[in-house]
């Protein structure tokens, strides 16, 4: 192996472990959050796929012409932590703390000044094989990200407070998890499964994958989908307490209550499940649809 090629390889891993690891100190007032992370792929121009899972924040994804990956950490701007509420709450939490220290040690701070480090976090890119994973403790200090994927790229993006989840143009296998907020996908192609506790679905599909099934489901909010004309599923679903629509022509299928048995040791469960079949312009892979407190929506793109 000539040095060219060696130095070639040792570029590309040091690429791959950007390691990207930013540690930071945030504080309030400021405005977006160092420099965009730009992730170069193994395989440009191929697919690839962006894992994230947050425990506060939002996720913002769209398709570019480029070959990488570029995530851009925020502010989060969506709540009353903007105006450095956040701050007084930390500070707070600091004194409330300083109450229990033993009379000792907290006379031994007597006439030193307390240095507020704001809200410290961690930001982690892993790229291996066109898989890019992003970790960061979002607990300590709630940010939101914008990111930039090739337009043929599967997405698997999780958030649980603070934010929302919102794609656009982007073409893969998509699986979208939100516990306290919206998901919103535009303009995209593949296959999704998302699921929400708190908070509406919305999308819409240019294309489908034709063998691939997909599956939508809400505690409480509305499921709202926009699919191609000629699209071919199989439908389940279940409203527990909302309505179901739909522009497209629906062919009912007879309603068999399905019950299932599962067993662990002595132990035996049983489940019965009613559900509402059909099939939408001749049928295809199994599209799932499930809310408890919200409607049902399924449209025919104009």
């Amino acid at each position: 192996m000539d040095m060219k090629t060696l130095t070639s390889i040792l570029i590309r891993r040091s690429l791959v472990w950007i390691g990207l690891l930013v540690s930071t100190t945030w504080a309030c007032g400021q405005g977006v959050i160092g420099e965009d992370l730009v992730v170069a792929l193994d395989k440009p121009g191929q697919s690839g796929t962006l894992r994230m899972e947050l425990v506060n924040g939002s996720i913002s994804v769209v398709a570019h012409d480029g070959q990488e990956v570029i995530i851009t950490p925020q502010k989060h701007t969506d709540t009353s932590d903007d105006d450095c509420g956040g701050c007084d709450d930390h500070d707070h939490d600091h004194d409330h703390d300083h109450d229990h220290d033993h009379d000792g040690d907290h006379a031994s701070r007597e006439g030193m000044t307390r240095i507020n480090t704001g809200s410290s976090f961690d930001i982690t890119v892993n790229q291996s094989n066109n898989v890019v994973r992003v970790s960061t403790n979002s607990w300590q200090a709630t940010l939101d990200y914008e990111v930039k994927v090739p337009r043929n790229f599967s997405l698997q993006l999780k958030t649980v407070n603070q934010g929302h989840i919102s794609v656009r143009g982007v073409n893969g296998q998509h699986e979208l998890g939100n516990v306290n907020g919206r998901i919103t996908a535009e303009a995209i192609g593949g296959s999704l499964v998302a699921n929400t506790v708190n908070g509406d679905i919305t999308a819409t599909f240019v294309s489908v994958n034709k063998e691939n099934p997909m599956a939508f489901s809400s505690l409480n909010g509305t499921i709202d989908l926009t699919f191609p004309p000629r699209t071919g599923f199989d439908v389940k679903l279940q409203s527990q307490r909302g309505e179901v629509f739909t522009d497209f022509t629906f062919e009912p299928m007879a309603r068999q209550p399905k019950v299932e048995r599962t067993g662990n040791g002595s132990t035996t469960q049983i489940k019965l499940e009613d559900w509402t079949y059909g099939k939408i312009n001749g049928g295809g892979p199994e599209y799932m649809f499930k809310s408890w407190h919200g409607d049902i929506i399924l449209r025919k793109a104009k």
